[in-house]
């Protein structure tokens, strides 16, 4: 027998791959009796869903959250089990995050996002008291961090009547 497919083939099997619907007909003829029959077969292409990932926010201080967002599917799976379009998250470290959406076709495509994680800084004061006498000499408050590169903003609970206290600040 001998084969002759709309590609050019003569082959008797061949394997395609369209980037679009595509009608694909081969015509095969026996070689003992040279009668011939030709079939179609039509393949078509669904295109694979545009995944849309985002983060919010996508950096966040150590043991805070963020909500991953995606869209351009039918249905979602995050790496991390979810299967809905939204999904909350609390990294403790700079994590990245796949999800794989799925069209109404069947057709999936994935996406990535990053949710980076800043380290949360470290501020202490020395062993001051909580609470001091009237008339005893004021205590200076002395706010300190052992993280690099720390603005600390700060903002006291003066009471009615005291002086002399800064409210706020940042330093």
């Amino acid at each position: 027998n001998s084969y002759l497919w709309s590609t050019g083939s003569t082959s008797s099997a061949i394997s395609v791959t369209p980037g679009t619907t595509t009608l694909y007909s081969v015509i095969g003829t026996s070689t003992l009796t040279s009668c011939s029959n030709t079939i179609t077969q039509l393949i078509t292409v669904n295109q694979s869903p545009q995944i849309n990932i985002q983060a919010q926010p996508p950096v966040i201080c150590s043991g805070k959250s963020a909500n991953l967002i995606a869209n351009g599917a039918t249905t979602y799976t995050w790496n991390t089990g979810p299967t809905t379009a939204t999904t909350n998250v609390t990294p403790s470290i700079t994590t990245s995050y796949t999800v794989t959406g799925t069209s109404a076709a069947g057709c999936n495509n994935s996406g990535v996002v990053t949710v980076s994680v800043n380290p949360t800084p470290t501020v202490s004061t020395p062993n001051l008291p909580q609470v001091i006498c009237s008339g005893e000499p004021s205590q200076e408050v002395v706010i300190s961090s052992v993280t690099p590169n720390v603005n600390i903003v700060w903002t006291a609970n003066i009471p009615a009547g005291m002086t002399g206290a800064i409210p706020s600040g940042i330093g």
